[in-house]
């Protein structure tokens, strides 16, 4: 705090000593306390330091026996005391000069009378403003009833250690004695609209409106604009809000881990202030606070370290990771469950989960609306007429794609793998990387084929969170180099520019990504030209994303084309 803040804030509290604070200055020292983590100690040295002022006129007593100790104040017994010494002292004496008698003319003279306060009165009196001034810091100071700071917003598997109601509406307050959620996840919303959610097994108690304890477990924390400057107190640590959402880890043995997700905060370690230090954390930063001698490390950040939203409705624990299209294809929420190589027949619209045949189709199948997948929309096939295509249940069209010729081979599935007539069954690779993995999952869309995503029944099924963008890797995999030489009885490894000529004039695809009919994205891509990635930004009222491969100026031939890890990244809707 520099000079300028300093007096700023004594006369703040001179003003409240002296009751003339206004409601504007009272609502200033209020947010001091809460965005200055040391307020509190400031607070009670400048108490201390003013009730020693006041304090003084009664040490300067001549009289030894009449001077008054610090530890007095804190006596009780002391203040009795002094309560009927001031009843039994003798009344003030005043004496005044007798008049002369009147004469005709008189000089007037005024004359102050003598006035002799008797010791223990005016020792009275000072010990009476020192105590004025201890009462008001106890009152400031002393450990305030319970009261109720937040409400049970939702919860998914919850138990306590002792009984308490966990439905939504619940209140939680203030306590001495820290609350204890033996499992399960809790959602909670405080009076200053800051969200929380703790995962069980947590020890935890709220200090106020703006602070929470925890003793250990794993707590997230979202905090609107009203609530800014909430903090977050481990037994070695305190991470103070400044406009953030963050993860805090306290495990058993007392290490501390902050996660940064966005926003900023200020992160004070230690447990005595005599080895206090701070650290000022920005989006994407993580830190460790070690329980021995509370040393701060800097640590990698874990997108998924805690559990960040729930919703009991759908069964939804999200932990900030993406919603998984490929995962959705198989079957699954977004978030597993999906089943690998289970995906939709392009000619019927059917789900299946396995291969039909290894055989090449032709003859454009237009637009095939899915009834087995709740996220897909519908699948379709790029015919060669040159005319736009529908690609939605409502009638959206898009296009034309100028070198679509009809054919394709395969269906569209969450996994990749490509097995025909002269082609072993095999994984397919970008960059090196295996893809069709829970790790490393992709939609195989061989080309002249399309899929439909419907955004709005998933915006359904993930209460509480939005929809921010479509992310993946695009590519053609590179064991079309293999497929090739092994077909053709050669070995590049000694000419790799000739093989890198050879593979692209085999392996040619257009990726295609459609909003709503209109196109986002569209580029063209071979096997030798590795990963590429499209990141494509969504608006709340975006409802249909369609993604499209069709091949390019050869044949349909090698197109083993793949969307590799191709998320929707959420973001939670501000509270």
């Amino acid at each position: 705090m520099n000079l300028q803040a300093q007096n700023e804030i004594n006369e703040l509290l001179f003003r409240l000593l002296d009751n003339e604070i206004s409601d504007q200055e009272f609502a200033a020292l209020k947010e001091w306390f809460r965005s200055d983590p040391q307020a509190r100690e400031y607070y009670c040295r400048f108490m201390e330091d003013t009730s020693a002022l006041t304090l003084g006129a009664a040490t300067a007593i001549d009289d030894p026996e009449q001077r008054i100790s610090q530890a007095d104040i804190l006596d009780a017994n002391f203040w009795k005391q002094m309560y009927e010494e001031e009843q039994n002292a003798p009344a003030l004496e005043i004496i005044a000069e007798e008049k002369p008698p009147r004469e005709l003319i008189q000089k007037v003279e005024r004359k102050q009378a003598v006035r002799t306060i008797n010791k223990a009165s005016l020792f009275a009196a000072i010990i009476s403003a020192a105590a004025l001034l201890f009462m008001i810091a106890m009152i400031h100071l002393a450990p305030p009833a319970p009261y109720e700071v937040a409400t049970i917003y939702d919860s998914i598997d919850a138990k306590w250690s002792s009984p308490m109601p966990i439905e939504a509406g619940a209140r939680i307050a203030t306590r001495s004695k820290p609350i204890q959620l033996t499992q399960g996840v809790v959602k909670l919303l405080t009076d200053e609209n800051v969200e929380v959610v703790l995962e069980g097994p947590t020890e935890f108690s709220f200090v106020s409106y703006s602070e929470i304890a925890l003793n250990y477990g794993k707590l997230f924390a979202r905090v609107s604009a009203q609530g800014r400057g909430f903090s977050v107190a481990t037994p070695n640590s305190k991470v103070v809000d400044l406009g953030t959402e963050f993860g805090v880890l306290c495990h058993i043995n007392g290490d501390t881990e902050v996660y940064m997700y966005k926003g900023k905060a200020n992160l004070f370690a230690g447990e005595k202030s005599a080895n206090k230090t701070s650290q000022f954390l920005t989006a994407g930063s993580a830190r460790q606070v070690h329980h021995k001698d509370s040393d701060v490390r800097e640590i990698a950040l874990e997108e998924t370290a805690v559990v960040r939203d729930i919703d009991s409705k759908s069964d939804l624990i999200w932990k900030g990771q993406p919603f998984s299209l490929a995962d959705a294809v198989g079957g699954g929420n977004g978030f597993g469950g999906g089943k690998v190589n289970t995906g939709i027949n392009v000619s019927t619209g059917e789900v299946i989960s396995q291969l039909p045949d290894t055989d090449t189709h032709s003859g454009s199948e237009g637009f095939r609306a899915v009834a087995g997948n709740p996220y897909v929309d519908g699948v379709f096939v790029p015919g060669p007429e040159q005319a736009a295509l529908q690609i939605t249940s409502s009638g959206i069209s898009a296009g034309p794609f100028p070198q679509a010729s009809g054919s394709w081979w395969g269906y569209i599935f969450d996994g990749a793998f490509h097995e025909g007539t002269t082609t072993p069954h095999h994984a397919l690779r970008l960059d090196g990387t295996v893809f069709g993995t829970r790790d490393n999952p992709a939609i195989t869309i061989h080309s002249n084929q399309g899929i439909t995503f419907d955004l709005a029944k998933i915006r359904k099924n993930l209460p509480g969170l939005d929809v921010h963008a479509f992310d993946s890797l695009i590519g053609v995999s590179e064991t079309v180099q293999e497929a090739l030489a092994r077909e053709q009885g050669r070995s590049f490894d000694a000419f790799p520019e000739v093989k890198k000529v050879f593979d692209a004039d085999h392996s040619k695809v257009e990726f295609w990504v459609f909003v709503d009919g209109r196109q986002v994205f569209h580029e063209e891509r071979s096997s030798a030209d590795g990963a590429g990635r499209v990141n494509i930004p969504l608006a709340a009222g975006d409802r249909f994303l369609t993604l499209a491969v069709t091949e390019s100026d050869d044949t349909h031939a090698y197109d083993w084309a793949l969307f590799a890890r191709p998320e929707l990244v959420l973001e939670a809707a501000q509270p």
